[in-house]
């Protein structure tokens, strides 16, 4: 695995300010009172290498990439973070106007990477720490949406990072990240389950990820899910969040080109013993398949692709009670018809 950037948005407020004077300068938001949207914006480096942007400016190997802010006085990526209001059809209704962002390390997100920050000045050295995170918090010039004349009512802030893909990572499939939102006068209220990714499915096509997904509006735990992990990212976010209190929910094993990737979805909530595997050859598969079943677990979720010519299997099993059951792998399709009217 390489550097990968996964968005982080929280900390929201509503207040209606005067704009100040650097947000004017850099083309933020126009003179006057305003309403405004505010929130801290993280870049998060879940990947096991460096993201190294380098010296910015007219010295470095990128100028083009740069643009000098006066209000700041440092060095700024241009088009580097992306912030979109839509309804909850999708449509645009407004959108961020911060047009430059400096990356350097400044919170440590998780328990891998340098523990002492290695990027630290905006003029020398940008980029940002396996490991560690970018921040911009929402009290920053220009770190805000102007929402003047938006009525109260649910929306999506759609936040990406490395918006322009001009930094290369492992994968762009997680640089962006939805929340749910409700305005009712100057509260903002994140709507956590409001819409729940409920299922996900994997899959390649033309050297490229796919998912099939379903979202359903409705109360429930905490969630998290990521798409597009190799094998060594998904067992280090299944590490981190397991270490949370997060429980396996769904996984979609599926291969690009010769790498086999995972999408999956975590919930932080109570539930009984289980287990989980990926990356199994069908004989591998099956041992796990007896030998879970004869501890009492059952097989929950399964997803089932091909790798090197050959089948492959991620499962999720828990313990728990329950009536008959049957599972089948590896079914041709003119027999799966077959399978399906016996078995029903």
């Amino acid at each position: 695995m390489g550097a990968n950037l996964v968005p982080i948005v929280r900390n929201f407020s509503i207040s209606g300010e005067r704009a100040d004077q650097h947000s004017i300068q850099d083309g933020c938001i126009e003179e006057g009172v305003h309403r405004l949207l505010r929130f801290d914006f993280l870049s998060h480096n879940v990947g096991d290498s460096d993201l190294v942007v380098g010296a910015p400016g007219p010295g470095g190997p990128h100028p083009d990439w740069f643009v000098e802010s006066t209000s700041h006085g440092h060095w700024h990526l241009k088009n580097f973070n992306e912030f979109r209001l839509l309804d909850l059809n999708g449509n645009e209704v407004t959108h961020g106007y911060k047009q430059a962002f400096c990356l350097v390390d400044i919170e440590h997100h998780s328990p891998w990477g340098p523990a002492q920050p290695q990027f630290t000045n905006c003029n020398e050295n940008q980029g940002i720490s396996a490991g560690w995170a970018d921040l911009y918090e929402k009290k920053l010039p220009c770190q805000f949406i102007v929402i003047d004349g938006v009525p109260d009512g649910e929306y999506l802030l759609r936040s990406t990072t490395n918006a322009q893909r001009m930094i290369p990572e492992d994968t762009f499939v997680d640089n962006t990240t939805y929340t749910h939102l409700r305005f009712v006068g100057d509260t903002v209220t994140v709507l956590d389950g409001a819409l729940q990714l409920m299922d996900i499915s994997a899959y390649g096509s033309d050297g490229q990820d796919r998912y099939a997904a379903i979202w359903e509006k409705a109360p429930g735990p905490a969630w998290q899910a990521r798409h597009g992990l190799t094998a060594e990212a998904y067992q280090r976010a299944f590490d981190e969040l397991g270490g949370q209190g997060y429980r396996l929910r769904r996984l979609s094993g599926h291969t690009v080109g010769d790498q086999d990737r995972y999408a999956a979805i975590w919930e932080k909530a109570p539930g009984p013993a289980w287990q989980a595997r990926h990356g199994l050859t069908a004989e591998a598969y099956q041992r796990a398949f007896d030998e879970l079943g004869g501890q009492g677990y059952r097989l929950v979720d399964i997803s089932g692709y091909g790798s090197d010519g050959q089948d492959r299997y991620a499962a999720i099993w828990e313990q728990i009670p329950g009536g008959l059951w049957e599972a089948r792998t590896g079914i041709p399709a003119d027999a799966f018809q077959r399978v399906f009217d016996q078995l029903s």
